[in-house]
């Protein structure tokens, strides 16, 4: 008898606990939730990228090659600079507009009377926008034309032919302030219509070939940059 009835008592207790545990998780979690409910999972907050600067200016350094198509080995070096102005569109897409005026570079090392400017509008495409060293590829097109400083415009204007480049490039960052290097493949367009001279591309080596010469029958050749930007 005294066995059934401890037995009873301890059935009452057990129940009465577990009742009391479940108000205490239903109070606690609301209903239906238990004791073994997992907490919410910490929330991790990224950091957005820091934001690149819209436009650069800068100066440049050029030293360019070219040879005639027909007379591939009939080289003529020039060396010269400019300037450049950049826009940034995207993260990783920039927009450069290019000036340079270069003059010839004889074998002697001297200066010769052939000189040409161009003006080139890139696409650049940056593989690392954000990191100190960025590299990146561009393809860009524009005209070149007879750079003497004494003809006429109208000279000048009618010299003028179009121009492509593709190249690769890398820039290392120091805050706004980035130095950078250029390798460009550079092809001019001939020229086209009835004024376009007729002239022999052989020329004894070292001498002077004048600017319409390149222009007539089409040239190509490669362009070295060196360039400092400031970007703000």
């Amino acid at each position: 008898m005294f066995s059934t009835a401890r037995l009873a008592i301890t059935a009452g207790l057990c129940t009465a606990g577990l009742a009391a545990t479940h108000a205490t998780a239903e109070a606690q979690y609301g209903p239906g939730a238990c004791d073994c409910a997992v907490a919410p999972a910490p929330v991790v907050v990224v950091e957005a990228p820091p934001t690149l600067p819209k436009w650069g200016i800068g100066l440049r350094v050029t030293s360019m090659t070219l040879a005639p198509e027909n007379n591939p080995e009939a080289e003529t070096e020039y060396g010269g600079g400019g300037l450049q102005l950049r826009y940034r569109v995207a993260p990783r897409w920039q927009l450069e507009l290019a000036f340079d005026h270069v003059t010839e570079r004889l074998e002697d090392g001297q200066m010769g009377t052939r000189q040409l400017q161009s003006a080139t509008l890139a696409a650049q495409y940056h593989f690392r926008p954000y990191a100190r060293w960025d590299w990146y590829a561009l393809v860009g097109f524009g005209g070149t034309a007879n750079g003497d400083p004494e003809i006429s415009d109208e000279e000048r204007e009618a010299s003028s032919v179009g121009h492509v480049h593709l190249g690769v490039g890398v820039e290392r960052r120091f805050r706004h302030l980035a130095i950078g290097a250029e390798l460009r493949a550079v092809g001019i367009a001939p020229r086209e219509g009835e004024d376009a001279p007729q002239t022999d591309p052989v020329r004894p080596t070292g001498m002077t070939v004048p600017t319409a010469e390149i222009d007539a029958e089409g040239s190509s050749g490669g362009q070295l940059t060196i360039a400092a930007t400031y970007y703000f």
